[in-house]
Protein backbone atom coordinates (compact mmCIF):
# COMPACT_ATOMS: atom_id res chain seq x y z
CA UNK A 1 0.00 0.00 0.00
CA UNK A 2 3.13 2.08 0.61
CA UNK A 3 4.36 1.97 -2.58
CA UNK A 4 1.05 2.29 -4.52
CA UNK A 5 0.22 5.66 -2.83
CA UNK A 6 3.90 7.04 -3.16
CA UNK A 7 3.13 6.14 -6.80
CA UNK A 8 -0.08 7.96 -6.60
CA UNK A 9 1.74 11.10 -4.93
CA UNK A 10 4.39 11.06 -7.95
CA UNK A 11 1.66 11.18 -10.18
CA UNK A 12 0.85 14.52 -8.60
CA UNK A 13 4.05 16.20 -7.78
CA UNK A 14 7.79 14.62 -8.62
CA UNK A 15 9.59 15.38 -5.36
CA UNK A 16 8.09 12.42 -2.67
CA UNK A 17 9.88 10.10 -5.67
CA UNK A 18 12.80 10.73 -3.10
CA UNK A 19 12.09 8.82 -0.89
CA UNK A 20 11.92 6.14 -3.39
CA UNK A 21 14.68 5.12 -2.74
CA UNK A 22 14.78 4.50 0.82
CA UNK A 23 11.52 2.51 -0.04
CA UNK A 24 12.86 0.41 -2.30
CA UNK A 25 15.97 -0.77 0.04
CA UNK A 26 12.98 -1.09 2.98
CA UNK A 27 10.92 -3.40 0.82
CA UNK A 28 13.62 -5.62 -0.63
CA UNK A 29 15.26 -6.08 2.75
CA UNK A 30 11.87 -6.83 4.47
CA UNK A 31 10.21 -8.56 2.03
CA UNK A 32 12.37 -11.98 1.70
CA UNK A 33 12.93 -12.52 5.49
CA UNK A 34 12.02 -16.27 6.48
CA UNK A 35 11.48 -16.81 3.06
CA UNK A 36 13.76 -17.95 0.17
CA UNK A 37 14.41 -18.99 -3.95
CA UNK A 38 11.62 -18.10 -6.17
CA UNK A 39 8.76 -17.08 -3.21
CA UNK A 40 11.59 -14.80 -2.06
CA UNK A 41 12.11 -13.13 -5.23
CA UNK A 42 8.10 -12.84 -6.07
CA UNK A 43 7.53 -11.00 -2.25
CA UNK A 44 9.64 -8.48 -3.05
CA UNK A 45 8.32 -7.61 -6.64
CA UNK A 46 4.77 -7.69 -5.49
CA UNK A 47 4.45 -4.01 -4.65
CA UNK A 48 6.06 -2.59 -7.64
CA UNK A 49 3.49 -4.94 -9.57
CA UNK A 50 0.97 -3.59 -7.84
CA UNK A 51 2.14 0.40 -8.18
CA UNK A 52 3.02 -0.53 -11.76
CA UNK A 53 -0.42 -1.73 -12.99
CA UNK A 54 -2.74 0.30 -11.07
CA UNK A 55 -0.68 4.05 -11.38
CA UNK A 56 2.52 3.66 -14.21
CA UNK A 57 0.87 1.58 -17.01
CA UNK A 58 -2.40 3.57 -16.82
CA UNK A 59 -0.55 6.72 -17.09
CA UNK A 60 1.78 5.42 -19.78
CA UNK A 61 -1.30 4.63 -22.40
CA UNK A 62 -2.80 8.22 -21.25
CA UNK A 63 -0.15 10.49 -21.66
CA UNK A 64 2.77 8.32 -23.34
CA UNK A 65 5.98 7.21 -21.85
CA UNK A 66 7.87 10.47 -23.28
CA UNK A 67 5.72 12.68 -21.91
CA UNK A 68 5.89 11.86 -18.66
CA UNK A 69 9.87 11.32 -18.87
CA UNK A 70 9.87 14.97 -20.22
CA UNK A 71 7.79 15.94 -17.21
CA UNK A 72 10.52 14.47 -14.68
CA UNK A 73 12.87 15.75 -16.81
CA UNK A 74 11.87 19.67 -16.66
CA UNK A 75 10.69 19.01 -13.22
CA UNK A 76 14.44 18.07 -12.72
CA UNK A 77 16.18 20.86 -14.74
CA UNK A 78 13.76 24.20 -15.41
CA UNK A 79 13.67 25.61 -12.22
CA UNK A 80 16.71 27.85 -12.23
CA UNK A 81 16.41 29.50 -9.00
CA UNK A 82 19.51 29.35 -6.71
CA UNK A 83 16.03 28.87 -4.12
CA UNK A 84 12.66 29.37 -4.93
CA UNK A 85 11.47 30.74 -1.96
CA UNK A 86 12.46 28.00 -0.16
CA UNK A 87 14.16 29.25 3.47
CA UNK A 88 17.57 26.86 2.86
CA UNK A 89 21.08 27.31 2.60
CA UNK A 90 20.42 28.60 -1.41
CA UNK A 91 18.51 31.38 0.39
CA UNK A 92 21.41 32.25 2.50
CA UNK A 93 23.82 31.75 -0.33
CA UNK A 94 20.91 34.32 -2.56
CA UNK A 95 21.70 37.02 0.05
CA UNK A 96 25.31 36.48 0.36
CA UNK A 97 25.53 36.95 -3.49
CA UNK A 98 23.09 40.25 -3.46
CA UNK A 99 26.14 41.98 -1.11
CA UNK A 100 28.53 40.64 -2.73
CA UNK A 101 28.10 41.27 -6.65
CA UNK A 102 24.82 43.74 -6.32
CA UNK A 103 25.62 44.90 -10.08
CA UNK A 104 25.36 41.21 -10.90
CA UNK A 105 22.60 39.51 -8.91
CA UNK A 106 21.05 42.70 -7.54
CA UNK A 107 21.22 44.04 -4.13
CA UNK A 108 18.93 43.49 -1.14
CA UNK A 109 15.56 45.97 -2.10
CA UNK A 110 15.10 47.61 1.56
CA UNK A 111 17.05 45.08 2.83
CA UNK A 112 14.72 42.53 1.21
CA UNK A 113 16.05 39.03 -0.54
CA UNK A 114 14.77 38.42 -4.10
CA UNK A 115 14.84 35.46 -6.58
CA UNK A 116 18.43 35.06 -8.21
CA UNK A 117 18.08 32.98 -11.45
CA UNK A 118 21.19 31.33 -13.17
CA UNK A 119 22.24 28.30 -15.14
CA UNK A 120 26.32 28.89 -14.16
CA UNK A 121 26.97 25.45 -12.72
CA UNK A 122 29.64 26.75 -10.88
CA UNK A 123 27.54 29.07 -9.24
CA UNK A 124 24.67 26.05 -8.15
CA UNK A 125 28.21 24.24 -7.49
CA UNK A 126 27.90 24.55 -3.38
CA UNK A 127 23.59 23.32 -3.00
CA UNK A 128 24.90 20.61 -5.71
CA UNK A 129 27.74 19.16 -3.79
CA UNK A 130 26.04 19.45 -0.33
CA UNK A 131 22.86 17.66 -1.53
CA UNK A 132 24.39 14.71 -3.46
CA UNK A 133 26.74 14.39 -0.55
CA UNK A 134 24.21 14.71 2.49
CA UNK A 135 21.80 12.77 0.16
CA UNK A 136 23.99 9.85 -0.46
CA UNK A 137 25.73 9.58 3.28
CA UNK A 138 22.13 9.15 4.46
CA UNK A 139 20.96 6.96 1.93
CA UNK A 140 23.96 4.53 2.77
CA UNK A 141 23.85 4.80 6.02
CA UNK A 142 20.05 3.87 6.22
CA UNK A 143 21.29 0.82 4.20
CA UNK A 144 23.77 -0.44 6.41
CA UNK A 145 21.39 -0.09 9.74
CA UNK A 146 18.30 -2.76 10.61
CA UNK A 147 15.03 -1.50 8.20
CA UNK A 148 12.30 -0.80 10.93
CA UNK A 149 9.53 1.25 9.60
CA UNK A 150 10.50 4.01 12.05
CA UNK A 151 13.95 3.65 10.56
CA UNK A 152 12.32 4.18 7.18
CA UNK A 153 9.64 7.41 8.28
CA UNK A 154 13.01 9.08 9.85
CA UNK A 155 16.06 8.21 7.31
CA UNK A 156 13.11 9.21 4.30
CA UNK A 157 12.41 12.55 6.55
CA UNK A 158 16.20 13.09 6.80
CA UNK A 159 16.79 12.40 2.80
CA UNK A 160 14.29 14.81 2.19
CA UNK A 161 15.47 17.47 3.97
CA UNK A 162 18.64 17.16 2.48
CA UNK A 163 16.75 17.68 -1.05
CA UNK A 164 15.05 20.70 0.61
CA UNK A 165 18.12 22.01 2.36
CA UNK A 166 20.69 21.88 -0.65
CA UNK A 167 19.30 21.30 -3.22
CA UNK A 168 18.76 24.31 -6.06
CA UNK A 169 15.19 25.34 -7.60
CA UNK A 170 13.07 24.01 -4.42
CA UNK A 171 9.98 26.10 -3.36
CA UNK A 172 8.58 26.89 -0.33
CA UNK A 173 6.09 24.55 -0.65
CA UNK A 174 8.50 21.63 -0.77
CA UNK A 175 8.40 21.01 2.55
CA UNK A 176 5.08 19.84 2.97
CA UNK A 177 5.50 15.90 2.52
CA UNK A 178 8.29 16.90 5.79
CA UNK A 179 5.04 17.57 7.67
CA UNK A 180 3.38 13.92 6.70
CA UNK A 181 5.75 12.22 6.97
CA UNK A 182 6.63 13.80 11.10
CA UNK A 183 2.79 12.94 12.07
CA UNK A 184 3.75 9.17 11.01
CA UNK A 185 6.57 9.03 13.12
CA UNK A 186 4.68 10.65 15.93
CA UNK A 187 2.40 7.74 16.03
CA UNK A 188 5.13 5.53 15.84
CA UNK A 189 7.60 7.14 18.35
CA UNK A 190 5.29 9.93 20.12
CA UNK A 191 8.90 11.13 21.81
CA UNK A 192 9.00 12.80 18.08
CA UNK A 193 6.48 15.37 18.79
CA UNK A 194 8.11 17.98 19.58
CA UNK A 195 10.25 17.64 16.61
CA UNK A 196 7.41 16.95 14.67
CA UNK A 197 5.42 19.98 15.93
CA UNK A 198 8.94 22.42 14.87
CA UNK A 199 8.88 20.57 11.23
CA UNK A 200 5.08 21.59 11.17
CA UNK A 201 5.83 25.40 12.03
CA UNK A 202 8.90 25.69 9.54
CA UNK A 203 6.52 24.28 6.81
CA UNK A 204 3.75 27.03 7.77
CA UNK A 205 6.04 29.82 8.63
CA UNK A 206 7.98 29.14 4.60
CA UNK A 207 4.39 29.78 3.32
CA UNK A 208 3.43 32.29 5.07
CA UNK A 209 6.71 34.88 5.26
CA UNK A 210 6.50 34.89 1.43
CA UNK A 211 2.57 34.45 0.54
CA UNK A 212 1.01 35.59 3.70
CA UNK A 213 -2.32 34.17 4.84
CA UNK A 214 -4.24 35.36 1.57
CA UNK A 215 -1.43 35.30 -1.29
CA UNK A 216 0.01 38.63 -0.37
CA UNK A 217 3.71 38.97 1.06
CA UNK A 218 4.68 39.59 4.59
CA UNK A 219 7.33 42.46 4.75
CA UNK A 220 9.66 40.41 6.48
CA UNK A 221 12.37 43.49 7.10
CA UNK A 222 12.75 44.52 10.59
CA UNK A 223 15.01 47.29 12.00
CA UNK A 224 16.89 46.48 8.40
CA UNK A 225 16.89 42.74 8.98
CA UNK A 226 15.57 40.43 6.90
CA UNK A 227 14.20 38.05 8.81
CA UNK A 228 13.75 35.24 6.13
CA UNK A 229 17.55 34.65 6.95
CA UNK A 230 17.07 33.18 10.33
CA UNK A 231 14.02 31.16 9.67
CA UNK A 232 16.56 29.50 6.94
CA UNK A 233 18.65 28.86 9.66
CA UNK A 234 16.24 27.67 11.93
CA UNK A 235 15.59 24.94 9.54
CA UNK A 236 19.27 24.11 8.87
CA UNK A 237 19.57 23.96 12.90
CA UNK A 238 16.52 21.47 12.79
CA UNK A 239 17.96 19.09 10.38
CA UNK A 240 21.64 19.32 11.86
CA UNK A 241 20.22 18.39 14.70
CA UNK A 242 17.76 15.64 14.06
CA UNK A 243 20.92 13.88 11.72
CA UNK A 244 22.98 14.34 14.75
CA UNK A 245 20.75 12.63 16.92
CA UNK A 246 19.42 10.08 14.54
CA UNK A 247 22.92 9.27 14.03
CA UNK A 248 24.39 8.93 17.60
CA UNK A 249 21.47 7.03 18.47
CA UNK A 250 22.12 3.77 15.49
CA UNK A 251 25.85 4.25 15.79
CA UNK A 252 26.74 5.51 12.76
CA UNK A 253 30.25 6.51 12.84
CA UNK A 254 31.83 9.61 10.69
CA UNK A 255 32.73 7.19 8.26
CA UNK A 256 29.28 6.19 8.04
CA UNK A 257 30.55 3.07 5.28
CA UNK A 258 31.32 1.59 8.69
CA UNK A 259 28.03 2.00 10.54
CA UNK A 260 27.00 -0.67 12.87
CA UNK A 261 24.62 -1.17 16.52
CA UNK A 262 26.20 -0.94 19.61
CA UNK A 263 26.91 -4.51 20.84
CA UNK A 264 26.42 -5.86 24.03
CA UNK A 265 30.83 -6.17 24.59
CA UNK A 266 31.12 -2.06 24.03
CA UNK A 267 28.91 -2.06 27.22
CA UNK A 268 31.74 -4.56 29.27
CA UNK A 269 34.62 -2.18 27.60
Amino acid sequence: MGVLMLAISCSIKWQPLLIAPFICIYVISAAGEGLSGRDKAYKRAVPFMIAVLLVVLPMVMMFGAGAIINSLQRAMTRHNFISGYALNFGWLHTWALHLWAPEKYGSLQNGEIDLIQSRDALLLLPEKVLFYLSYGAILIAFALQKKTFKQLIVYSMLGYLAYFLFNTGVHENHLFPIACLAWILVFIDSSQLVRAINLRIAANINLFLFFGVFSQRVNPVIAGLDITLLFALANLCLFGGFLLHTFKVDNVRLKFWQSRKPQPSDAAS
